[in-house]
């Protein structure tokens, strides 16, 4: 298990990135124009594409590469997204938010080979995407959920970036960036995931732990469920048929819910600022 990048962003107000020590991992290169960190994010610099790969060359050529991407002022032409295999500013694979278009963009060079629509995306949500090669599969994966998986043997190296895209000068930027081995990602049934989405759940699912982070101080958290105790979560599971039919609030830090026999989707809703991990089991 190897950790080859660790970037959250520390540094003052304008720093470019090239110019930034990343807590673990190489230099930064910046192509065409080099994004900038603000308020210890990382953006473009101006109404322009800003990319940047790092010198940090993975072991092999299958990895991972992932961020928390957030739109901050909603704005045509804003965007940002990580890449893959990047040995130069066409030559690599890139998932973008693209705010114009409402969706996820998988690209390498000027070839698009995979989209997802999220509209849900929207002004103040956080999405964490990871972008994974391993041989010629290709896949996307949103909040814990796979959401474009493609067969391409365009790219066979290069290293892990980034991209912002701006309509305004801060309107989508990231946090977070990693490069990681495969093996030091998520296991399958664990889900990291923030504000509104749903996921496919396995049919051998029975009960699902949570276990959140961001909760304001402000916040009491217990076992009871409202009034007693504020809630900043709700869960809900049915079959995708015929929608959900049961409906849980997240009140504790750490929990465990028992999920019927038979249901195969979950929706989630977090408050803003929560980060909520949802792991799949079997058995409690």
């Amino acid at each position: 298990m190897a950790n080859y990048v660790i970037d959250s962003f520390l540094d003052t107000d304008g720093t470019l990135l090239s110019a930034h020590t990343p807590d673990v991992g190489g230099a930064w290169t910046g192509y065409t124009a080099t994004p900038v960190i603000t308020a210890n994010q990382c953006g473009t610099t101006a109404f322009t594409a800003s990319a940047a790969v790092n010198a940090s060359t993975p072991a092999t050529a299958d990895y991972q590469v992932s961020a928390d991407v957030t739109l901050q002022t909603p704005s045509s032409g804003n965007g940002a997204g990580v890449r893959i295999r990047d040995s130069g500013e066409l030559l690599a694979y890139q998932v973008l938010f693209d705010f114009d278009a409402g969706e996820w963009q998988l690209t390498h060079g000027f070839t698009s080979i995979g989209t997802y629509a999220d509209p849900g995306f929207t002004d103040g949500v956080t999405r964490t995407v990871v972008l994974s090669a391993v041989g010629t599969t290709i896949n996307v994966n949103i909040n814990g959920v796979d959401r474009i998986t493609v067969t391409d043997a365009t790219l066979a190296v290069g290293n892990g970036g980034l991209i912002a895209k701006g309509g305004s000068a801060t309107g989508a930027v990231l946090d977070n960036f990693r490069v990681d081995d495969i093996t030091s990602g998520p296991p399958a049934g664990t889900h990291v995931v923030t504000g509104r989405d749903s996921f496919t759940l396995d049919p051998a699912t029975t009960f699902l732990s949570t276990s959140i982070d961001g909760r304001p101080a402000w916040i009491t958290s217990g076992a009871a469920e409202p009034p007693n105790w504020f809630h900043v979560g709700m869960l809900s599971w049915g079959t995708a048929l015929h929608g959900a039919f049961h409906s849980y609030p997240v009140t504790r830090d750490l929990d465990l819910v028992e999920i019927p026999a038979g249901c195969d989707m979950l929706w989630f809703e977090f408050a803003a600022g929560i980060t909520a991990t949802l792991i799949e089991l079997t058995a409690p």
